[in-house]
């Protein structure tokens, strides 16, 4: 019992601490104005409305109309679905 309350301090000092974090989302991604927020300083971000050379991407070309697309894209993402 002795090695018991120790541990048990420590563990309700730490669920206190944790409690008084603020584990919201990050404040500097998403929507903003009816745009996507640009990319942050990490490497591991692309955007097609950067103007950066390192993460700037084209858009995808489509083809034909968009109903036409988006019935490619519900295929695509059934085959896909489907298999994996």
């Amino acid at each position: 019992m002795k090695n018991f309350m120790p541990a048990f301090m420590i563990h309700a000092l730490l669920m206190m601490l944790f409690a008084r974090c603020n584990w919201g989302p990050p404040s500097n991604i998403g929507v903003k104005d009816g745009k996507l927020s640009s990319c942050p300083k990490s490497p591991n971000c692309v955007s097609t409305r950067s103007s950066d050379e390192e993460r700037g991407n084209a858009s995808l070309a489509l083809r034909g109309s968009r109903a036409e697309t988006m019935a490619a894209r519900r295929f695509a993402h059934n085959v896909r679905t489907t298999y994996s």
